[in-house]
């Protein structure tokens, strides 16, 4: 199980708060990161590059593309991620189940 320490200590560092939306990118840099708090090596070798691979920030790339690798996260569209989007709740639960399921 993901120990709750790993999830506050990634939460953290996404200078969020309480009342924050999440971006796209900002939920795939974080369950990237509770994965990788659990000692596990986390690489985008291998995967499909988003058309709007600019609009990614350069501190969020490796855990989209290790997302998208593993295919957690498949864009919206026409080859295209858009990063900046807000993220339903909903959604970033989905993102955590499939993680889980494929990642363990």
């Amino acid at each position: 199980p993901i120990k709750s320490s790993a999830a506050s200590d990634v939460y953290k560092r996404q200078d969020l708060n309480d009342d924050s939306n999440l971006t796209e990118q900002q939920a795939s840099n974080m369950l990237a990161g509770i994965y990788h708090k659990l000692d596990t090596v986390i690489s985008s070798v291998g995967a499909k590059e988003f058309a709007d691979d600019g609009e990614i920030s350069d501190w969020a790339k490796n855990s989209v593309y290790f997302m998208e690798k593993n295919g957690i996260i498949t864009g919206v569209g026409g080859d295209r991620f858009d990063p900046q989007a807000d993220i339903q709740a909903q959604a970033a639960l989905v993102m955590s189940v499939q993680m889980l399921q494929k990642l363990g």
